[in-house]
This record gives C-alpha cells, structure tokens and sequence, in this order.
C-alpha cells in the first residue's frame, strides 16, 4: 500500500520523540552539528529555527527513503523549467549534473523522458560504490532504469575517468553529482569554494575534463516552486576555459548554494559535510563559560546549539 506524506511525517514525529528521549543516531546527530555550524552564522537563525530545519531534513529523507522503494509514489515534478537546455546540452555532447538535493532520484528519467524522442539515448550515472551496492538492491528502480537504458559509472575504480574521457570524445552523456565528491584516488588540486557560510573543498576532475574536451555542463536542480511543488529546473550551459576555470565552478555552486540557502533541509548530505570542510565561519558570542546541552546522541555526545559545539558526556 502506497503510504502519503502524512503518514511518514507521522512515523518521523514518533521518531523524533523517542530520540528526544534516548537520543539520535551518529549520522543524524552529526547532521544536526553541521546545520548548527553552518546556519549559526547567518543572523536568522536560533537554536529553534536550526531544529526546525534539521526536522524537516529529517522528514525528506523519510520521504526519499520511501521513494527508493516505492518509486511511482513520486506524482512527479509539477513545474519544469529549461528543457531546451538539456537538448541543447546532448547536442553539443556535453555532460548533466546535480546535487542530493529534492527528488534528485528522478532526475535521470526526465533526462531520458526529454532526449528519448524517437531516439534510443543512453545515460550512464556516475556514482561511488557505497551507493553501487546499494542500489542493486532496489528492485523497482532498477527495472525503471532498465527500461530507461540507464547504467553506472562506480567513481572510484582506476578507470572511471578514461570511460568519461571516452564517453565525451564519442557523444556519450552521462549524469554525475557533483556533492558526491568521490574518485580514484587524491585529487591534487582541489577547488576551494563557499557553502553556504563555510568554505568546502571539491573535487577538481570532471571541470578539468571538460575544460580538456571543450564540452559544456548543463545543471539540472530537483528544487521547489513558489507553491511548495517539485520542479525541476535546467540551467544554461556552463563552458570551462583555463582564463576563467575557478570562477565558473564558483558559479556553478553559487546556483546550488543559493538553492540550499533557500531550503536547506532539503539536501541529503547534511551528515557528511563536515568531511568536505575547510573553515567554518566563526559564530559570534561563542564563548560561554556553561554550554547548553540542546540535543544528544546515542552513544554519549551533546550538542550546543548556539556554538555548534559537541561534548562528551558522562
């Protein structure tokens, strides 16, 4: 039976109390410190707002855990904005790319939806091997993916970037995230580049790659309209050229910073973003001589809400 979102928002709610209780899991917790480190700093934001919007990543994520499932419980995007892009994209042979960010799970299939006309278009989906292993085990989207001749790139193995250097040279198009800031091994020149209120490290090699093959990026963000609704909204072509190369990744991360600065609950990687940053804004007044235990852990750790700072407890 398909459940509505009033029932997984009443499955999170449970939850949620009994974690007030006896505390939260280490990934929502560290979820949790994060939100805190990187809204604190903007000035509209108190311990009560912040929780605010770690409940409501809490609850999209229960509703994009449901939808690995369950994929026809999407009604679908209601608003769809930039599809010339994504045509003019395959065209000119370049790449698609987004962010864990809404229902980026369908983005894939309004790609092919959009490009299959009477054309047989494939898509491979760059992705690390945790999320691999993980998604053979979804029956129901596999068979969609399938049906959509969609495949995977495992980001890690050594030879993950000559398959995109081969799949460029030849027309191919694949999708990648560009959250999911994972390849085969270090990546020596990593770009620098603001969150929202910290500065993160990315990984370099697909904008290198581009520059290399002169092909473009076309964005695609799974975000929300005025009404509250999916939309789904593809961005103007991006060209990466040596003169130019670190501000047009600026660039494009400014588009996903100013989407998340506008919904940051819904971004799924809110539990590993401290291993992608470099500084943290400094939060002012700080300094407290007797720090407020705002939330727990399971396993013995505290979080003060207006510092963003942890403790171990006793």
């Amino acid at each position: 039976m398909i459940k509505s979102e009033n029932q997984i928002q009443h499955d999170c709610l449970l939850k949620l109390n009994e974690e007030s209780m006896y505390g939260s899991d280490f990934d929502n917790f560290i979820a949790l410190v994060n939100l805190s480190k990187e809204l604190q700093p903007l000035l509209q934001y108190d311990k009560l707002k912040i929780k605010q919007v770690w409940e409501k990543y809490r609850f999209n994520n229960e509703v994009q855990n449901y939808l690995r499932q369950e994929p026809f419980a999407f009604s679908g995007f209601k608003e769809k904005i930039g599809m010339e892009n994504i045509i003019s994209c395959f065209e000119k042979g370049g790449i698609f790319a987004t962010f864990h960010f809404g229902h980026y799970r369908h983005v894939p299939f309004e790609l092919t939806k959009c490009l299959n006309k009477g054309n047989k278009f494939l898509l491979d989906i760059v992705v690390d091997r945790e999320s691999y292993n993980s998604e053979l085990e979804l029956t129901k989207w596999n068979e969609i993916k399938q049906e959509n001749n969609i495949s995977y790139i495992i980001a890690e193995e050594n030879i993950s970037g000559l398959k995109l250097l081969r799949l460029l040279k030849q027309g191919g198009s694949f999708l990648l995230y560009l959250d999911g800031n994972t390849g085969a091994g270090e990546d020596s020149k990593p770009i620098e580049v603001q969150h929202i209120t910290s500065l993160i490290r990315l990984r370099s090699g697909i904008y290198r790659l581009l520059q290399l093959t002169k092909k473009p990026l076309c964005l695609v963000m799974a975000d929300l309209n005025s009404d509250g609704e999916p939309r789904l909204k593809a961005e103007n072509l991006k060209y990466f050229r040596k003169e130019s190369f670190e501000q047009s990744v600026n660039e494009i991360y400014t588009v996903f910073r100013n989407t998340l600065i506008n919904h940051p609950e819904l971004w799924r990687f809110w539990y590993r973003h401290h291993l992608y940053v470099n500084s943290w804004m400094e939060i002012k007044n700080s300094m407290t001589n007797s720090p407020s235990i705002d939330w727990r852990s399971n396993n013995g750790l505290g979080l003060d809400l207006t510092t963003g700072s942890v403790y171990k407890l006793d």
